[in-house]
């Protein structure tokens, strides 16, 4: 995961902003700047597709609970969860039990499926918004 700068004052104008005005910016290896006026999410801070996915469902987690939508939440996870399976399925018989790789899959697959099992249990009309984030954080075994 890159480093993240936070610059009080441009010196001169970027992508992102004009000069004097404040920005973040970050720096994969092997790759070019980016440029930020805002603090950039953790999500855009890695390269792995899954745990990008994963992050931005956890981080839209309080979203979807206060504006109802938890079963496109749901739906997002199953999603992830189908794309690991693929993955796993695509693997040569003999890796999907014995590598590094399978295992990680596995247990993934494992994972998610325990946490859209927690959405499921809960009763969102019930359950205030801390409650139910200490329910699924409880859930998520950290598949990352």
């Amino acid at each position: 995961m890159p480093r993240v700068h936070y610059v009080k004052k441009a010196r001169k104008d970027n992508p992102a902003v004009q000069a004097g005005e404040s920005y973040y910016w970050w720096k994969f290896r092997y790759g070019r700047k980016i440029y930020s006026r805002t603090r950039p999410k953790r999500y855009r801070l890695t390269r792995s597709a899954f745990l990008g996915t994963l992050w931005r469902i956890e981080d839209g987690l309080s979203d979807s609970v206060t504006s109802g939508d938890v079963d496109s939440l749901i739906a997002d996870l199953e999603l992830l969860q189908e794309e690991c399976e693929s993955s796993l399925d695509n693997m040569p018989e003999q890796l999907r039990d014995s590598s590094d790789s399978g295992m990680l899959l596995q247990e993934r697959i494992y994972g998610l499926g325990d946490w859209i099992t927690a959405l499921y249990a809960i009763d969102w009309e019930v359950f205030t918004l801390e409650e139910a984030a200490a329910v699924v954080q409880d859930a998520n075994p950290g598949i990352a």
